[in-house]
């Protein structure tokens, strides 16, 4: 019935279907002590066509790793590793388990990995990269939740080694995990004996490229191995350091900074606009429905008080002006001024 089942189904299903059994065997094998397959390579690498993707398997020693059951984990010795995707490309340049990764001084990205037994087989370890499951973070945490998966502390170094002036190198080392879920939270630190880092090669002025690194370029190497920094004329040191702390950081920036306070106001007033477009458009075309009644109640007033100015004018003029002159109101006035002299006494007489 499966065989009648499965026939007209696409290939795809029945190798996906054919690869989730061989990781309950897997599990089911390792809970029963027997023999495991080969484990699968601390570096595998996938073509992509325009870009190249090499997964590291980085040892975390000492690390607690996750049940099967949500929100539960064990604190045993048993060897896991965390999942590391850095993929070169002709656009991003580098990115580390889907986020770019190679300028990230002004603000590094919040980096989660995907834990696995170190000694996982190739056959499940396949099975789990054409998943997507190391880029993507399943939107219910309950999907999936035999991988387990922790929010990294990290340093991110690109410098200049020391004894050459052409080759440049990153350097990435995982200082400290972090889970966040409610259940059960908690952090550990990478500080024990044997824990590795990752320091990669890359092309001279960070050529962008699906070439821009190659497998050969990737090295797992000791704390103390590490490549170190020229020193230039100036003195200081050819490098750029950058420390990252999930819990200091978040969407919008470094916590207590300036620039994310500016950040969260900017977004906050995106969000505003975009969830109250048609609030602001009436908001705007009612301002200025009554910016032009103003407008226009301000010109009305104005004309209204140049015309009583005009009113105003003419009765003033009116007032003041001295009577019009007539023919006969200049001669009834001459007439008076006669008849006043001869009444007034002459001044010889006054004196005879």
């Amino acid at each position: 019935m499966w065989s009648g089942i499965t026939r007209g189904l696409p290939l795809a299903l029945v190798a996906t279907a054919s690869a989730m059994s061989t990781w309950k065997d897997f599990e089911f094998e390792r809970q029963h002590g027997k023999e495991q397959g080969k484990p699968a390579p601390w570096l595998s690498h996938i073509d992509n066509g325009n870009s190249q993707s090499y997964i590291v398997k980085l040892d975390c020693v000492g690390c607690p790793h996750g049940s099967e059951r949500f929100g539960e984990w064990k604190d045993d010795p048993r060897d896991s590793s965390l999942l590391l995707n850095f993929t070169a490309t002709s656009s991003d340049g580098m990115l580390l388990n889907g986020y770019p990764f190679l300028n990230i001084a002004a603000h590094p990205p919040g980096i989660e990995a995907v834990q696995v037994a170190s000694d996982i087989p190739k056959a499940p370890f396949d099975m789990l990269l054409g998943k997507h499951i190391i880029n993507e973070r399943p939107a219910n945490p309950r999907k999936g939740r035999k991988f387990s998966r922790y929010a990294l502390e990290y340093e991110h170094t690109i410098l200049r080694a020391d004894g050459s002036s052409e080759d440049e190198l990153l350097q990435f080392d995982v200082t400290a995990i972090y889970r966040f879920n409610f259940p059960n939270p908690g952090t550990w630190s990478l500080n024990q004996e044997g824990q590795k880092m990752v320091q990669i090669k890359l092309k001279p002025g960070f050529q962008y490229g699906h070439d821009l690194f190659v497998a050969e370029d990737i090295q797992l190497i000791d704390r103390k191995d590490r490549a170190q920094p020229m020193k230039m004329k100036c003195g200081r040191l050819a490098m750029v350091k950058t420390d990252y702390n999930p819990t200091e950081w978040d969407a919008y920036g470094k916590l207590g900074t300036w620039s994310r306070t500016g950040n969260v106001v900017a977004s906050q007033a995106y969000d505003f606009m975009k969830n109250n477009v048609v609030l602001i458009v009436a908001v705007f075309f009612a301002f200025a429905v009554v910016k032009a009644f103003r407008r226009r109640a301000a010109r009305r007033a104005q004309e209204a008080l140049a015309l009583d100015d005009e009113e105003a004018a003419t009765l003033i003029i009116n007032v003041e002006a001295p009577p019009e002159y007539s023919e006969y109101t200049g001669r009834e006035s001459f007439e008076v001024k006669q008849e006043g002299e001869q009444l007034l006494p002459n001044a010889e007489d006054e004196k005879n």
